[in-house]
């Protein structure tokens, strides 16, 4: 097994990000940036300390791309840590095997593990590790009451959980969800179903789409009841010998859809929905609806729709670090590309202060902690939860939600 001390493993880290193009300064500023006057920003008002030795997980050999932009994250809170110096990092590999892993810890004396990021890896390092507390980027397959560990990852169980509150809090009694038929979509369907029994909504109909189709537009029309109403206006016609002008009227018993699925997906499926007589409906999805680092704000195919994101994303939460202590170092480990590592990156930052609050008790006084990723909430057995924000579609434009 290769142990990696941090200062040796920046060069890999740099060539990697090249690599993989994480050239974009979006989201830290550099010397050359000039902050708008009325830009507010905002870093979480928090007072942390790492402990001495800290050790990274990460599948580095098998996903380089999203290994990278936590890592990025991490470091970038690393290098704005006034008592850096007094922290060892050390950067371990997943793919070597999490027996060669839990020796590693125990012979370098850790003080504390982030990761694995891998569930398999999260339920098999469990059961090897002891007292080392531990936050893990992921949760196992099986519930734990360990002492010291912690569990928290980026599950779109919480986005849903999001939609759900928020459509309580809005009035919104009847939903309609389109799930796609792969293994995500059935994850995200137990989710549903695991939050159904605490929901105050009358009716929640769950209809199932192919993925890999062009049009949905029977499923939709299917779902709608669109079939039934040109039923009833032949039927009509005919017994009254007459021709009807007429549209087709979708049921009226719905008062909201959710979208599930890939971006691609969701390109083809929400203008279809709309197109059957959906038009005036809200139309809720998760952050999967930016996947692909392109401006989908320029199309009108998801105006208007609201969906759940990282604050990290907002105008007014984007947490940019103008600290004299990062500058030198934000170019090399910024991960920029698609949103999808974006929301990774923003995830490695939470896990640096997690550790912080964590090492100083943190949660034995405090329920939450207002993060990159959204509030992180700190529930049974320390399973760590996030609630993300809300964000629309309007007009080219992605604006703030009212969020409940």
């Amino acid at each position: 097994m290769r142990l990696f001390k941090i200062i040796k493993f920046l060069i890999v880290l740099i060539t990697i990000g090249y690599i993989i193009g994480c050239t974009s300064t979006e989201y830290i500023t550099s010397e050359s940036d000039n902050l708008e006057i009325n830009t507010e920003v905002q870093l979480p008002e928090i007072s942390i300390k790492l402990p001495r030795k800290v050790a990274i997980i990460l599948p580095l050999s098998q996903n380089p791309q999203v290994s990278s932009a936590i890592l990025s994250g991490f470091l970038s809170n690393y290098f704005n840590y006034e008592d850096r110096d007094q922290v060892e990092l050390y950067v371990l590999d997943s793919s070597k095997g999490m027996a060669n892993i839990a020796n590693d810890i125990l012979t370098t004396d850790i003080d504390f593990i982030v990761g694995p990021l891998l569930r398999q890896n999260v339920s098999e390092l469990e059961k090897l590790t002891n007292d080392t507390p531990t936050l893990y980027l992921n949760y196992p397959f099986d519930y734990t009451t360990k002492i010291n560990t912690y569990f928290f990852g980026l599950r779109p169980e919480d986005e849903l959980a999001l939609i759900f509150s928020y459509a309580e809090s809005n009035k919104i009694n009847n939903l309609t969800i389109f799930s796609p038929i792969s293994e995500y979509g059935r994850r995200l369907e137990i989710a549903i179903e695991n939050i159904t029994p605490a929901s105050s909504l009358n009716k929640i109909t769950l209809i199932n789409y192919e993925q890999n189709t062009t049009s949905y537009l029977s499923v939709i029309n299917d779902s709608f009841l669109i079939p039934q109403s040109n039923a009833r206006r032949n039927r009509l016609a005919n017994n009254l010998d007459i021709e009807i002008d007429f549209d087709p009227r979708r049921r009226q018993d719905i008062d909201a859809v959710v979208a599930l699925g890939t971006q691609d997906n969701l390109e083809r499926l929400i203008p279809q929905i709309r197109f059957s007589f959906a038009n005036d409906m809200d139309i809720f999805s998760l952050s999967d609806i930016r996947s692909v680092n392109d401006n989908i704000t320029e199309s009108s195919d998801f105006d208007r729709v609201i969906f759940t994101d990282s604050p990290f994303f907002s105008e007014q939460n984007n947490f940019l670090s103008y600290s004299n202590d990062i500058i030198t170092e934000s170019n090399k480990f910024n991960t920029g590309g698609t949103p999808t590592l974006q929301r990774f990156f923003a995830f490695g930052k939470d896990a640096f202060n997690l550790v912080g609050l964590i090492n100083t008790d943190y949660f034995s006084y405090y329920y939450d902690y207002n993060g990159y990723t959204g509030k992180v909430l700190i529930g049974e057995d320390n399973y760590l939860t996030r609630k993300p924000s809300l964000f629309e579609f309007i007009e080219n434009n992605i604006v703030d939600v009212n969020n409940p």
